[in-house]
């Protein structure tokens, strides 16, 4: 090839790599979209400052976060956003609000309304730590643990004294977190054949006494486990029964927890028996040095006291009256691809009662299968693996930096919004301390 020949070949292999480059550019341009958000003042409120706010976007897809600011007439924008599905949340310190599933198309914008709520502080009880999830294989390799380690924790957020006697905990049922095949075909927030004045609990425990025999210090917690046993004790006994014990070094115990420190753990193997039922004594442990808690309703799933293991819905609330048998509804579903319908009995909860309540799903793409009521809580929370299960996480609260400044002591986030309050850890730490 001569060097003319040679000159012109180059010229046309750069005219061709150009051509891909700028089709690819052009392609990649067309498949992006926008949206842009447009927040809404509550009814009433005044002189807003929308300049203070920002709002977090999740792609429901991969996970991946994005942040702004709000102009000072509530306008967001996101750009270059890749077509799909978006969660909205507000991050502010006087106001919350989300926004799930909004789509975004290629080459569109999507504008969409963002209605603002006035963040309520709950100077009381909150949950500080929730452990569903069970630890993988890697730490449990001789399954000492299973799912008989899950744990709920309380915290005194106030500067008073606080008496826990009467106050129930409830798990929230959506049937749908651990197996997307068998979930209702409409999420059980938009089903309007449910009276959604209330929740529906599918497990309800209650702490016993009617005084004040449970008194809470302000910046102390309380501690509720399935089981109040010392875990790390019972993963060493299985080592070294299976002649494993090189295994339990260090490092693996430190992420095995130890509930026999609890306040008060679940039993319902006696309860279940007075009903005609059979408990789960393989489960459900009863360590008689540490108090059980009252049960006031399991479902007929529900053998012992556990939350769904890729995502829970754990409520605090207090009764006005006693529940009781009249509170049971039946709860009739579709699922995917089943002709027949199925039915869940499940404890009706009036929202007004709930004190606080955190919401748990298996993953980003599960936010149409949130639980709580945006009246309870806003956003959502989830464990950052594909499917949420075996993963050693639990779920806790953050700390609210500027608040345990301000009034010297140590505050909790409490925004009734679990996106922006809670973050997974691992290992859990039941009865930590908090770090300002």
């Amino acid at each position: 090839m001569n060097k003319i020949a040679r000159m012109i070949s180059a010229m046309l292999l750069t005219v061709v790599s150009l051509s891909v480059f700028s089709c690819s550019k052009i392609d990649e341009q067309n498949y992006l979209g926008n949206i842009k958000v447009r927040l809404v003042a509550p009814e009433g409120a005044k002189d807003i400052n929308y300049k203070e706010m920002k709002v977090k976007l999740l792609n429901v897809v991969d996970a991946s976060e994005r942040t702004a600011g709000s102009d000072e007439n509530g306008i967001v924008s996101f750009s270059e956003l890749t077509a799909g599905s978006y969660n909205l949340t507000v991050v502010s310190e006087k106001y919350s609000g989300s926004k799930n599933d909004v789509p975004v198309s290629s080459n569109e914008t999507t504008e969409v309304d963002l209605p603002l709520s006035i963040i309520k502080f709950n100077e009381g009880l909150v949950v500080k730590e929730v452990f569903y999830s069970g630890h993988n294989y890697e730490f449990d390799f001789a399954s000492a643990t299973l799912m008989k380690d899950q744990f709920i924790e309380l915290f005194n957020n106030s500067d008073k004294i606080l008496y826990l006697d009467g106050l129930c905990i409830a798990d929230i049922w959506t049937g749908a977190t651990a197996d997307m095949e068998s979930a209702p075909t409409i999420p059980f927030l938009q089903d309007e054949s449910m009276d959604h004045n209330f929740v529906y609990a599918d497990v309800v425990i209650r702490i016993p006494g009617s005084g004040q025999e449970h008194a809470l210090q302000p910046g102390e917690s309380f501690l509720i486990a399935t089981n109040a046993i010392n875990f790390k004790e019972e993963l060493k006994r299985a080592g070294i029964e299976m002649g494993m014990q090189d295994m339990l070094t260090p490092d693996l115990l430190a992420h095995i927890i130890d509930l026999s420190v609890a306040d008060m753990e679940t039993y319902a193997v006696d309860f279940l028996a007075e009903q005609g039922r059979e408990g789960n004594a393989f489960f459900d442990l009863d360590n008689p040095s540490v108090p059980n808690m009252e049960n006031v309703y399991f479902g007929e799933h529900k053998d012992f006291f556990f939350m769904d293991m890729s995502g829970a819905a754990p409520i605090v609330f207090k009764e006005e009256r006693l529940l009781s048998k009249a509170d049971i509804v039946k709860y009739t579903y579709q699922q995917k691809d089943n002709p027949v319908k199925s039915e869940m009995m499940l404890m009706k909860i009036p929202v007004e009662w709930v004190i606080d309540g955190a919401d748990f799903v298996n993953n980003a793409e599960s936010s149409r299968w949130k639980r709580l009521p945006f009246s309870i809580d806003a956003g959502f929370g989830f464990i950052p693996n594909d499917n949420g299960t075996l993963t050693n996480f639990s779920q806790k609260r953050k700390v609210d930096s500027d608040k345990s400044t301000e009034l010297g002591r140590c505050v909790l986030a409490d925004t009734d919004n679990t996106t922006n309050d809670f973050e997974p850890t691992n290992p859990p730490l039941p009865k930590a301390g908090m770090n300002i």
